[in-house]
């Protein structure tokens, strides 16, 4: 059945297909990650009941996001805007789920090391902040994760609450807020392996401020800090498109007449 759905998305969103079949195979490996981690032969006594309840939610909320692409394909061809809204929204979605699924691998791996209960208070604020995101409420999850820093500032999840705080401002399009949030990251994990995707992100804030120039030159220094990585290939890219778009407006601005193509 969730084939079928993300087929039928595929052929209903043609300009967007390499984003269903990346969302066909996160889906398909969510599945089988709850399949998996649920069917373990693992003692379910009182030390894993909580973890094995908040497994069960994360497979609820899963169904649900399977009927909102349901709901995505029929409401397609009423309002192409509004799918695209919501599309975007479960990709979020998708990605605080991903992130629970990864958080509680954690947390059993600890209780199994018998240091359950420092890694059940720590990870249960960071998870409110993604149950808070996967709703919309992307405030409520911002100030849920600064409450989670202030209290474990190099807890378990201390970098990925950062990261999250910083691309949730961005989905608020509070550009200036993000880029300062990933700087805080660059600041704190200047050898991190996150750390150059966290500085392309950066400079694609500045980018949607219109500070062209700042970003050139984060862009520039990614590129000679991290080469040959994906990172430094797509900052490549985006330096080509900030030289096309500054030779378009050259032109307009000079009279000469752009073809309408070129937009």
């Amino acid at each position: 059945m969730l084939r079928k759905i993300i087929l039928l998305l595929i052929a209903l969103f043609l300009a967007k297909p390499l984003f269903a079949a990346t969302t066909e195979e996160r889906l398909q490996a969510l599945e089988d990650s709850l399949s998996k981690m649920q069917s373990e032969e693992i003692d379910r006594n009182a030390k894993f009941a909580d973890i094995f309840a908040n497994l069960d939610r994360i497979n609820n909320d899963l169904q649900k996001i399977v009927g909102d692409m349901q709901t995505v394909s029929i409401r397609s061809d009423e309002n192409l805007q509004r799918s695209d809204k919501l599309y975007r929204d479960i990709e979020i979605r998708l990605a605080a789920m991903e992130e629970k699924l990864k958080m509680y691998e954690i947390q059993i791996k600890e209780a199994l090391s018998q240091v359950a209960p420092k890694v059940a208070n720590d990870g249960k604020l960071y998870e409110q902040g993604l149950t808070q995101l996967q709703a919309n409420q992307y405030q409520k999850a911002i100030s849920t994760w600064e409450e989670y820093l202030k209290q474990f500032p190099e807890g378990t999840f201390a970098k990925e609450a950062r990261v999250r705080i910083a691309e949730t401002f961005e989905t608020l399009e509070n550009y200036q807020q993000a880029i300062s949030h990933y700087q805080k990251f660059i600041e704190k994990y200047p050898q991190d392996s996150k750390t150059p995707e966290v500085k392309l992100k950066q400079a694609s804030n500045f980018i949607k401020l219109g500070m062209f120039e700042e970003a050139k030159t984060f862009l520039t220094q990614l590129i000679k800090d991290y080469p040959k990585t994906p990172e430094a290939e797509a900052a490549e890219e985006k330096l080509k498109e900030l030289d096309e778009t500054k030779n378009r407006t050259t032109e307009t601005e000079s009279g000469n007449p752009i073809e309408t193509g070129d937009f």
